[in-house]
């Protein structure tokens, strides 16, 4: 079985709504792909609390999403 990557975009950043702390170390490598697939989704409540765990895991470490900045807001 293959997933959509919207999928997996959100179910990643829904883990940052509970355990950011658990998606900080990697989530440099991946915001950028996580915000294009994020973008994407209809605006629903799983884009939601994607958007929202994304923000819980940011603030942890707001540097990490200055060189994506723009696609983090395209994604919002």
């Amino acid at each position: 079985i293959s997933y959509p990557p919207e999928s997996s975009a959100v179910c990643i950043c829904r883990i940052g709504l509970f355990r950011p702390d658990l998606i900080l170390p990697e989530i440099s490598e991946h915001l950028q792909a996580i915000c294009t697939n994020l973008r994407v989704i209809p605006d629903d409540i799983e884009k939601v609390h994607g958007i929202q765990g994304l923000c819980n895991i940011i603030q942890r470490n707001p540097s990490v999403v200055l060189p994506v900045f723009s696609n983090f807001v395209e994604a919002i």
